[in-house]
């Protein structure tokens, strides 16, 4: 109901692609909001992020919410050349945007 209500609020003439494109936004934040994210759920995530791309290019907003959300983690100091696990995911829903 919230997103019918954005979508509303947000658009002059909502198109299909819109639609779509919310659908995909939406599953990413769910999926990005979880606490602990396993391996699968980033395939999943990653997975959302290619067909979200393919849809419409707002599929950027998935990466941003997702740095904004665990900025903390990726902002951390670690040794050189070394990731941490946070940044690694980012990199890999970058490289799928990509």
């Amino acid at each position: 109901m919230f997103m019918c209500c954005l979508m509303t609020i947000t658009q002059y003439v909502v198109v299909p692609y819109d639609t779509l494109s919310y659908f995909f936004l939406s599953i990413a934040a769910f999926l990005i909001l979880k606490n602990k994210q396993k391996v699968w759920e980033i395939i999943i995530l990653s997975i959302v992020v290619i067909l979200a791309t393919l849809t419409r290019e707002t599929a950027s907003l998935i990466l941003a919410f997702y740095f904004a959300f665990n900025y903390k983690e990726i902002l951390k100091k670690t040794e050189l050349f070394k990731i941490n696990q946070k940044q690694r995911e980012l990199l890999i829903i970058t490289l799928c945007f990509l």
